[in-house]
């Protein structure tokens, strides 16, 4: 028996791969490719889901390969009508940026750091069917290998051969094999939404870029031309390469590269040179499902296995990202026996909003890209014309949707899933349980030497099965008071997990300490919406999300402490929660 079988090494399976193994979970990856994918998909991966694979260290690497996405351009019958530049703006509370990598990279990066840390991966092979039996989940596993129309299954090696099938059987199944999952077809899980008309031909084509200055794309990292119902995306991934994303009705696996170039000599203002060069390319049909449950017994979906929608906003991949890094901490937890089945099931509570959300955003902004209706072409014209020349180009997208976007502002603080005790929250703007920590900078004393200078969310990384608790007390003397021992060992009476404490100060023993000084310190209290002389005490989970607020002193009463512990349930003993 294993503790995890992961159906599918896309980028959700193999970063909830990479977290179980860093959080030490024996996990299992079945995925019917010989490798990583090198096809064309996703083009853009956001700052949120930087943060999450810096947890097991490959987001800076990403970073280095592709190019920072500071303009995107408009454009409407073969005219470019305007830049909307406000991606880049100062205000972006994390040291990542929209980042044009492509997807093959992110699986590459994934694949290999999954193999470094000891998790093994079967290729070539597919879950073919789940059965729950008396603790545990059955998964049959056939030999199978996927290859994309038109090209040829390629021979697999003597030793893939001998083993035509095979029965794993695990604690737990995740199906993050993309929306024609078997994991949730062989569930029985309806998958509830609907197909658009419109498909997607992509392909990468490395062209001179005298030629892409010429065309008026060079100086912007996505470029849009709409005309009708379709549409012609351009990203700038590196270098003379770049994605090249056409939808329309009528779109279907038999379009060419050569149908590519007259359907971009009636977009563009100018043609395909002779000299570009293309590979990679693919096809996919959209839709805008999400599963009618996440879960049933053992076995559970992430991914696009359990939502899918356009690429409009670029939150396809990004979203199951961070399913991953949210359900993995929890699988972990209750593996580890930290905590019982609550916190596996707070998984879907947690993320099925979010999903939501980025369904309902993305078919609007589908349709606002691509509808073929009167109304629809009109109104884009308008916009395209007289709206977006007049604007600073700054101006978009608005701050609060861009966040978004980047995933810094998604919270679960609707969810019940987090707790918060002491004097009440601040109405507006304060940082309230389930949002995401504050990348604050900060300076750490630990020891001898001078202190270094990190971040908040750098602390996090490696990422490690703990709860941090963060003693927040005003900047005086008062702060040297505390007595860490005492509230940890109160908290420790409730909670089974490990405890790592970030304090003002204070010389404590039994936990690890790591002491937060200006600015960190100060900017978090702000958030918090603390005045100069208030205490509060954090809870910050491994996935970086607050899961409990104190607003308060705690020093003399540890009980406190152990009281939010327990308020938040997902950190408490099964004993302390009856």
């Amino acid at each position: 028996i294993v503790r995890l079988v992961i159906s599918g090494a896309g980028p959700t399976g193999l970063l909830l791969g990479c977290h179980l193994r860093q959080l030490g979970v024996d996990a299992i990856v079945v995925d019917p490719h010989l490798g990583p994918g090198t096809w064309t998909k996703a083009a853009v991966t956001m700052p949120r889901a930087l943060e999450v694979m810096e947890l097991v260290g490959v987001a800076d690497g990403l970073c280095q390969q592709g190019r920072r996405l500071q303009t995107v351009g408009l454009g409407t019958h073969k005219v470019w009508r305007g830049k909307v530049s406000g991606f880049s703006k100062q205000g972006v509370a994390s040291r990542y940026w929209p980042t044009c990598i492509g997807q093959s990279a992110v699986e590459a990066a994934l694949d290999e750091r999954f193999r470094k840390l000891g998790g093994r991966l079967l290729r070539a092979a597919r879950v073919t069917e789940v059965s729950e039996i008396p603790g545990c989940v059955r998964a049959d596993v056939e030999r199978f290998v996927y290859t994309r129309s038109p090209m040829p299954v390629p021979e697999l090696p003597a030793e893939l051969l001998d083993v035509k099938a095979t029965t794993l059987e695990a604690k737990y199944v995740v199906g993050c094999d993309g929306k024609s999952s078997i994991v949730r077809r062989a569930l029985g899980i309806p998958y509830v939404g609907k197909d658009y008309p419109q498909a997607f031909f992509l392909v990468e084509m490395e062209c001179a870029p005298e030629h892409m200055q010429a065309l008026g794309v060079d100086e912007a990292e996505a470029s849009f031309m709409l005309d009708g119902g379709s549409l012609l995306l351009l990203v700038h991934m590196r270098g003379n390469l770049w994605r090249v994303i056409y939808s329309a009705v009528g779109v279907d696996e038999n379009m060419t590269v050569d149908d590519l170039r007259v359907v971009w000599k009636s977009l563009m203002p100018l043609s395909i040179p002779e000299s570009a060069t293309f590979q990679n390319a693919s096809f996919f049909k959209v839709s805008c499902r999400i599963a009618e449950s996440y879960r049933r017994g053992r076995c559970l979906l992430a991914g696009d296995a359990a939502h899918c929608h356009s690429p409009a906003g670029g939150q396809g991949m990004n979203t199951g990202l961070q399913d991953a890094a949210n359900l993995a901490w929890k699988l972990a937890g209750v593996l580890q026996g930290h905590a019982d089945d609550a916190l596996i099931a707070s998984y879907e509570v947690e993320r099925r909003p979010i999903a939501e959300w980025v369904l309902e955003r993305s078919d609007a902004a589908f349709g606002a890209f691509t509808g073929a209706s009167r109304v629809a072409v009109v109104l884009r014209g308008v916009l395209a014309r007289l709206v977006l020349p007049m604007l600073p180009s700054d101006m978009l997208p608005p701050p609060a949707v861009r966040d978004k976007l980047f995933g810094l502002t998604h919270t679960y603080a609707a969810a019940g899933t987090c707790a918060t005790s002491g004097r009440p929250t601040p109405a507006h703007g304060a940082l309230a349980p389930g949002d995401r920590l504050p990348d604050c900078p900060c300076l750490i004393e630990g020891g001898a030497g001078e202190p270094w200078p990190t971040t908040l969310l750098r602390l996090l990384c490696p990422l490690r099965l703990c709860l941090r608790i963060l003693l927040l007390g005003p900047p005086a003397a008062g702060a040297d008071r505390r007595a860490p021992e005492r509230l940890v060992a109160e908290a420790r009476s409730v909670s089974s997990w490990p405890l790592e404490l970030w304090s003002w100060s204070g010389s404590g023993r039994t936990v690890a300490h790591i002491h937060l000084r200006p600015p960190g310190a100060d900017t978090l209290r702000g958030s918090l919406g603390l005045g100069p002389a208030e205490e509060a005490v954090v809870v910050v989970r491994p996935d970086g999300y607050i899961a409990g607020v104190h607003r308060g002193p705690c020093e003399s009463d540890g009980a406190a402490l152990a009281r939010l512990l327990r308020d938040v349930g997902v950190a408490s003993r099964p004993e302390a929660r009856l």
